[in-house]
């Protein structure tokens, strides 16, 4: 097949996508750039014989710092492009919905057999139903559509009133990492990835304060919930906050190390980009997390933390309900100011609570390994292509 994928270049989940899908030498893949790309990723693309088509080229540059315009001319005048040098595809696959990926699927429908379009968690969980509904168009031109959970699906066919049900498939993107955490703590000991990271005490109490540098993680208000620890159980935890992609500026985090240092805690900021080796590393040092999004789609870094036996300590209103007997898998809080107290409880009962998750990893095995995942992805796209 000719595929072209609509998405962010620069994304473990469309890179993995390409890599275990699509990469069986039997597929032409073309592939968008928005934004600069990192550097490992090109390299692979480019070795792997992906066609990389950046957003922004001579035929539209001239627009691209003006909102909207961007998001509609833009992506028409891409398409323009996108028509005359390959005329047709056997299948479009937009990856994250937003305007401007939505309008080129909306362009380009009528030189593609079909169109897969993958919703991803912001789209469901930090849209309105009125933002939601804008998209409405983009769905009606879709031959499949994919979720990654039940509580995704529920809530997109509720906010469309099941106009769209028929078409839509749950598919969880392969967590490739699986793997290479394996692979990490074969290869290396954990004072080697400490050092790495620039952490001094790897025999400390390793104490994750959520997953990426967005403010949904609420890393401030996490922080100050540490500061009437004990003294004792202060001295054995080092903080480590993963502000390595969605930060918003320097004073979010600024904010957020003053928080920090008030605890009287060691901690480490992480800021350098990591590609799958790095982030596997950090994911197989990673001993305790604290987890305070308000809405999640059962993220990629949970589903590796819980692999690599990490002890998470998740809001009880963001049930994982793909994970069979979800509140064993996890510590649960109902208010974030119980967050010092349920610390303080596993930090004291650390050994019980690492021996009663050991089940996690062969669970997530079985609910979104590499195997599975590649292979539902395949008999949906056969679906697609044959609806």
């Amino acid at each position: 097949m000719k595929v072209l994928i609509i998405g962010d270049a620069s994304s473990i989940f469309v890179k993995q996508y390409i890599e275990y899908v699509l990469l069986d030498g039997t597929n032409q893949v073309v592939l968008l750039q928005e934004n600069p790309l990192f550097e490992g990723y090109r390299e692979f693309y480019e070795s792997n014989n992906v066609q990389i088509e950046p957003l922004w080229n001579k035929k539209n540059s001239f627009i691209k710092k003006i909102p909207v315009i961007r998001s509609i001319l833009g992506a028409k005048l891409w398409c323009s492009y996108i028509k005359k040098k390959y005329k047709h595809f056997d299948l479009i696959h937009v990856h994250g919905v937003n305007r401007s990926r939505g309008n080129i699927g909306k362009y380009l429908r009528n030189i593609c057999d079909k169109l897969l379009v993958s919703v991803w968690g912001d789209e469901i969980f930090r849209n309105s139903p009125e933002t939601m509904k804008k998209h409405k168009v983009y769905y009606s031109c879709a031959d499949r559509i994919t979720m990654a959970t039940k509580v995704m699906v529920d809530r997109f066919n509720s906010v469309y009133n099941n106009e769209f049900a028929a078409k839509v498939s749950m598919n969880k993107f392969a967590i490739g990492l699986f793997d290479k955490i394996d692979v990490v703590k074969k290869e290396f000991t954990r004072e080697q990835i400490c050092e790495e990271f620039g952490i001094k005490h790897p025999e400390k109490t390793l104490v994750f304060v959520g997953h990426n540098g967005r403010e949904a993680q609420r890393h401030t208000e996490l922080t100050k919930e540490l500061l009437n620890l004990p003294q004792e159980l202060k001295d054995n935890i080092i903080l480590i906050y993963t502000m390595t992609y969605g930060v918003r500026d320097n004073a979010y985090i600024e904010e957020m190390e003053a928080a920090a240092k008030q605890t009287g805690c060691e901690y480490v900021i992480l800021r350098d980009f990591m590609n799958e080796e790095t982030s596997a590393k950090l994911r197989s040092i990673c001993d305790i997390m604290l987890h305070a999004q308000l809405t999640d789609g059962f993220s990629a870094s949970i589903q590796e933390s819980l692999y690599s036996g990490s002890i998470i300590i998740n809001g009880s209103w963001l049930p994982y309900n793909e994970l069979p007997d979800y509140k064993e898998c996890v510590v649960e809080y109902d208010d974030i100011t119980q967050i010092g107290q349920v610390l303080q409880t596993v930090l004291e009962n650390q050994e019980l609570y690492k021996s009663k998750f050991k089940a996690n990893r062969d669970i997530l095995r079985q609910i979104s390994s590499l195997e599975i995942t590649t292979e539902k992805w395949k008999s949906t796209i056969e679906l697609c292509m044959n609806a």
